[in-house]
């Protein structure tokens, strides 16, 4: 919203704009502690509450499937409601009493949005029935108000499903919604001018257009405005809220070549970001630089959240380092990939990254390859390990019961949680879950797919008829075989998290290495007891010398002195002991540093030819 609204007011000044974060108040509301319960709920979950207020048909099975959900939840400990029931077991009293929350605010927002000629909602994150509400209260007051929704929810046919359903809903915007919203606001009461205009979806052109409009994108991303926070800022000074500033360094993933290739298999298998966007562009670094440089200085605020669907893939050193430069103390959030190296991420440490997510999703090589993300787990251990010896937070996750994986599959990523990746900041896992347009949906032969149909758990929340006739972003789906058993991947991630809880968030690393000079000397308390070992010569040389990836040719070449089968031999000692990971003919030794100044000052002495 605040990038939509400061192109409006560069490309047309004379026009009135206001933004409207809605999100803001029913989160106080509902008060922020239960906010975020629901928040953190899978999709179908979080639209059910505006499901039930759109339908009051399907409030019954809407508040029994409330019920169950909330009740199956483990962390409302300690969780107050804003002036409300007081917990005492009810959910189904609570499920009311949030409906009646939820029905004031629209009625309030309502009044104030029957002011304006155009009226836009942007439904990313669950915000689909929300928006609906709204609209259709808006259009029976106001009905001379045109309509506009656009963002993640109504990408692709999903689109053209909303606008046969909802007739209120003049206009979808599908890709990026700068040029489209423009044109809109120049001539909102012409839908046949506007219909053959990229990115625009409306009645006059739905039947030529039955997979969505074709996307509209700004080429040169350096070329948009700097967004404007204004209200955000001002509503969240009011709630005392410590915001953090988006900012957008690139728009689309270099790691979806669909467009480019026209295969669908050419992206992460599980993704549908190729509906959302047409190509990857980034900005410069001079552009980055100046647009966190004017939005510290106007809002008064060091910590930004990176938008970006994953890091530049080149020149990732340079705009870290000319963060770095500007001397401010910078904190920022991330996403990455695996191959990212543990240099790259030292440079981004260093100008401010504290918290991250990875693209992890899997520890088995294997399976990583059944879900198209060109990584390895070899990888995925390296950058882990990197973040939590640097002390950068992890919110990465782990991708279970994903089509056509097998009994070995989940049986190596158990062993490899248990054995490998306990030494680090544990991870979540998250169920798979089928989204229109994804490869595995596109392909669904191919993943042995079938009876694909709108998620399950919509049902409680709308007719069978209205659930039948639209297509919504999360599907349910079968299998033509059944699907492995992911519970012992989920047992071993509750050890995992248990062994980091009961340390404390500033205990001792699980298993780390100390550097005597002479010797090495290595901690691990992985396996609910306290090893110590002590290694000197070669042993040491090597361990710390794959203390990032390193081949067993690298190994030889490092060290010419020492006989190529006494190399292998102590790197599988290593490994029978599981101090050391190994996958072909790459080995990392697991053992981190004990403070982050230990781990950066090794990181740049391998960067230049050290041990």
């Amino acid at each position: 919203m605040g990038a939509l609204s400061a192109y409006v007011r560069r490309e047309r000044p004379e026009y009135c704009v206001h933004v409207f974060s809605e999100f803001l108040r029913c989160a106080d509301a509902l008060g922020g502690p239960f906010y975020d319960v629901l928040a953190e709920a899978g999709l179908a979950h979080r639209e059910l509450l505006y499901q039930a207020v759109y339908y009051p048909e399907k409030r019954g099975s809407a508040r029994e499937a409330f019920v169950t959900w909330m009740q199956s939840e483990r962390r409302m400990d300690g969780v107050e409601f804003r002036d409300g029931p007081g917990w005492d077991g009810n959910w189904a009293d609570c499920f009311d009493w949030v409906l009646a929350r939820l029905s004031n605010r629209t009625q309030e927002l309502v009044r104030k949005l029957s002011e304006y000629d155009v009226v836009g909602f942007t439904t990313s994150f669950a915000q689909l029935f929300s928006s609906l509400v709204v609209a259709r209260a808006l259009k029976d007051i106001a009905p001379q108000t045109c309509v506009v929704l656009g963002g993640a929810s109504v990408v692709a046919r999903i689109g053209c499903s909303l606008l046969r359903e909802y007739e209120y809903v003049d206009y979808l915007v599908q890709g990026e919604g700068e040029k489209p919203l423009v044109a809109i606001l120049d001539d909102p009461q012409h839908c046949a001018r506007l219909a053959d205009l990229p990115g625009i979806l409306c009645r006059a052109s739905l039947d030529q257009h039955t997979n969505g409009a074709t996307a509209s994108q700004i080429e040169n991303v350096d070329d948009l405005p700097i967004p404007e926070f204004e209200e955000y800022a001002a509503l969240a000074e009011e709630m005392g809220i410590a915001w953090v500033a988006p900012i957008e360094g690139s728009r689309g993933c270099w790691w979806d070549r669909t467009r480019r290739t026209g295969r669908a298999t050419d992206i992460c298998h599980f993704c549908s970001l190729s509906n959302k966007w047409s190509g990857y562009r980034k900005k410069s670094n001079t552009r980055v630089i100046e647009e966190m440089l004017a939005l510290s200085d106007h809002y008064h605020t060091l910590r930004f959240i990176f938008t970006d669907n994953v890091v530049r893939n080149h020149g990732v050193a340079d705009l870290a380092q000319a963060i770095r430069a500007e001397r401010r103390d910078f904190l920022f959030y991330l996403d990455v990939r695996a191959s990212l190296s543990p240099h790259e991420l030292l440079l981004l440490w260093e100008a401010g990254l504290n918290e991250v997510t990875i693209g992890i999703e899997g520890l088995s090589t294997s399976y990583l390859r059944r879900l198209g993300k060109g990584t390895t787990t070899i990888q995925n251990l390296q950058a882990m390990k990197t973040c939590h010896e640097l002390g950068i937070a992890n919110f990465s996750l782990i991708i279970t019961d994903f089509p056509g994986s097998t009994v070995a599959e989940v049986e190596e990523m158990r062993r490899n949680i248990l054995d490998y990746a306990i030494g680090f900041a544990p991870l979540r896992s998250v169920p798979f879950v089928l989204q229109v347009g994804s490869t595995v949906e596109v392909c669904s032969r191919d993943f042995g797919v079938k009876n694909i149909r709108n998620f399950q758990a919509y049902r409680a929340g709308m007719p069978d008829e209205v659930y039948n006739r639209l297509v919504l972003s999360d599907l349910s789906y079968d299998t033509d075989v059944p699907g492995a058993d992911w519970q012992p991947v989920r047992e071993a991630m509750g050890k995992w998290h248990d062994l980091h809880t009961s340390r404390g968030p500033e205990g001792e690393p699980i298993i780390s290495y100390q550097d005597g000079g002479s010797f090495l000397l290595i901690c691990d308390e992985r396996h609910g007891d306290h090893r110590e070992g002590i290694f000197d010569g070669l042993d040491r040389k090597v361990y710390l010398y794959c203390l990032q990836i390193r081949s067993l040719q690298e190994m030889t070449d490092r060290f010419p002195e020492a006989a190529r089968t006494d190399i292998e031999r102590i790197c599988e000692h290593f490994v029978m002991i599981k101090l050391m990971f190994q996958e072909d003919h790459k080995f990392l030794s697991l053992a981190t540093a004990l403070r982050p100044k230990q781990a950066a000052d090794r990181i740049r002495a391998a960067l230049s030819g050290g041990i």
